[in-house]
């Protein structure tokens, strides 16, 4: 047995009403005044895509600036700078493998990064203090030569030795920036936005290092080693008149 829809009509006659092919048995049980027109609320209709879009762009670009306020110029110049060193700085490995071609057996490779590394334990205390009384900004310009400098060395070297000379000096290039590097971002802004300054500064660091060593290696394969090491110099030799340029000292250092 099938039930009927039901409802009276303007005279209170209830007549039965069949229910329409296709459509929502629900839709039959709506009184007539349900049909009246629908409310309009203006935070359920979608936004056209350019207000969209504006309203994005102006809340990222309030965003930023709230978030890029305080630091001072010379900090973001600094960042700047570290960017265009940090594109060209790509990992050691490829210095190592340099050094297998030129010569050096894989039995002394250990060897030779042990000594790296022991260059670099040695030097980066000593590299430190002097950031203290020379500053920190010419020890970064003088590490960022000696990057250039073994780069370019290793571009043109041919002999087994000058693969151990090289890669001992490129330990002394930590000595004197690592922790001058750091301690300048300190040194440029307000004591109150150090932690953030610093977050910046990795985070330029993280940015620049994702690409350096694909573009690296793209340049090896694709031109030559020779290349690959000349544009490694090359950028480190432009971060370095850029810092020169374009950054000053520190107000701690111009005090003194």
């Amino acid at each position: 047995m099938a039930l009927k829809l039901q409802r009276p009509n303007e005279r209170g006659v209830v007549s039965a009403q069949p229910k329409p092919k296709g459509a929502d048995w629900r839709t039959s049980l709506r009184s007539p005044r349900w049909n009246a027109a629908p409310l309009k609320n203006p935070e359920m209709n979608p936004t056209s895509r350019p207000a969209s879009v504006l309203y994005w762009l102006v809340l990222g670009a309030l965003t930023f600036g709230i978030l890029t306020l305080g630091y001072g110029s010379g900090f973001w110049r600094y960042l700047a700078v570290v960017f265009v060193f940090t594109i060209g700085c790509s990992t050691d490995a490829f210095l190592l493998l340099r050094a297998s071609q030129i010569g050096v057996a894989a039995a002394w490779i250990p060897i030779l990064w042990a000594g790296h590394n022991l260059v670099r334990a040695v030097t980066s205390t000593p590299g430190g203090h002097l950031s203290d009384h020379v500053g920190r900004k010419p020890l970064i310009v003088s590490g960022w030569a000696v990057y250039a400098a073994v780069y370019l060395l290793f571009a043109f070297a041919t002999e087994a030795w000058q693969a151990w000379v090289v890669l001992l000096a490129y330990g002394l290039y930590f000595g004197l920036v690592e922790g001058a590097e750091k301690a300048f971002v300190a040194d440029l802004v307000p004591a109150e936005r150090r932690g953030a300054a610093f977050g910046w500064f990795n985070f330029v660091v993280g940015v620049g290092a994702l690409p350096a060593s694909l573009i690296f290696g793209l340049v090896w394969d694709r031109v030559s080693p020779v290349a690959a090491f000349g544009l490694s110099a090359s950028l480190a030799g432009a971060a370095s008149a850029g810092l020169l340029l374009l950054v000053p000292r520190s107000p701690t250092q111009q005090q003194r």
